[in-house]
């Protein structure tokens, strides 16, 4: 696919307006592989890997480090998840989700097909189990695990054979039929904003495995004017703060690294929702990366220190497009790069961003 840079002009991309900057791709045939991860983006991270090029080989040793990469990795379905805040099974299907995500990426760089197997054992054991997603952190829950599970199977099916074609249509009405009512018509008012931001990420990603515009349009319509906290503007201020910067550090790291799942999902398909609102999103990052490395900021009301300088995998997407794609000045998120990187894991997180995202 061309450039989006080559197709939207500056001007365009710099106001950022959904109206004139996503009107003439609305209606474009979904690219695929298209979620977190293109053809271009497996190519560039397998041959990374076979040549022994940093920092992709030390994100790649993140990535191979953790239990869920494991081919002995065992998924526990359950076939009426119940989620409240905190349960231990809603944590358990989040790191099956990430499990099923990273073994369909390792089965794209080694070429080994126990990793196809294993993911798409994962995805299969949720899929004929799973009947009921409920509890009050449902919404939630359906945002953070429904986006991994959407990545897995979008690398599968596009890149892999045995995959069978009654497994997909289960693993689909799984998403269309337990999961999208869930986050369908997003969270309460009453809710912060990374539950938006989630339910937003899970939800453009059942669009494009569904390959259905109208679920893909729903996400980015939110994304620009939806009424609950996780829309952008209601997320990220003006002068960058975040809706949750007054709660804790964690969690505004979890709608920050939504948002910009969000838009890089949409970016592979044409949408540019990074430069919605003048790069709005970017103004998160940056507020939150010189609090969180300990500069003076100015804000509104007291921020709070909970989480201060734990620094979440989240900043390596955001870093890769404005500062590589676009070459705009990110001080404070690039002073976190070299802080932080290679990017690990967190089973709330997309995770391994240096890995996933750094297309230098």
């Amino acid at each position: 696919m061309e450039p989006l840079k080559n197709i939207i002009p500056l001007a365009l991309r710099v106001a950022g307006y959904m109206a004139l900057c996503t009107l003439a791709v609305y209606g474009q045939e979904f690219v695929h592989p298209g979620l977190l991860h293109n053809s271009e983006d497996l190519d560039r991270i397998r041959e990374k890997i076979r040549s022994g090029s940093e920092p992709w080989v030390s994100g790649w040793d993140k990535l191979q480090s953790v239990e869920v990469s494991s081919l002995d990795y065992k998924a526990t379905p359950i076939k009426r998840l119940v989620v409240a805040s905190g349960g231990k099974a809603g944590a358990a299907q989040q790191y099956d989700a990430g499990a099923a995500h990273f073994h369909a990426i390792q089965w794209c760089i080694t070429g080994k097909e126990a990793h196809a197997h294993k993911a798409i054992e994962i995805i299969n054991d949720w899929s004929y189990e799973l009947e009921e997603l409920s509890g009050s952190n449902a919404m939630l829950q359906a945002g953070i695990t429904g986006f991994k599970f959407c990545n897995a199977a979008e690398i599968l099916k596009y890149t892999y054979h045995g995959w069978s074609a009654e497994d997909v249509a289960k693993f689909e009405q799984m998403m269309r039929g337990i999961y999208y009512p869930v986050i369908r018509d997003f969270s309460r008012l009453t809710t912060n904003g990374n539950w938006d931001a989630y339910m937003m990420l899970t939800m453009i990603s059942i669009g494009v495995f569904l390959d259905d515009r109208e679920i893909f349009n729903r996400a980015v319509d939110y994304f620009h004017t939806g009424k609950g906290k996780g829309a952008i503007t209601h997320y990220v201020f003006e002068s960058g703060q975040c809706q949750e910067s007054n709660r804790d550090q964690f969690h505004v790291q979890m709608g920050l690294g939504a948002l910009a799942g969000t838009c890089e999902i949409a970016y592979k398909q044409g949408v540019d929702l990074y430069g919605a609102f003048n790069n709005r999103l970017l103004k998160g990052y940056e507020f939150s990366a010189r609090y969180n490395l300990g500069y003076p900021v100015v804000a509104e009301g007291e921020l709070s220190s909970r989480g201060q300088g734990r620094f979440q995998p989240i900043w390596e997407i955001a870093h890769n497009h404005y500062v590589k794609r676009l070459g705009l000045k990110a001080e404070f998120t690039s002073e976190v790069i070299k802080k932080i990187r290679p990017e690990g894991f967190h089973h709330d997180f997309i995770s391994f961003g240096t890995l996933f995202f750094v297309d230098e």
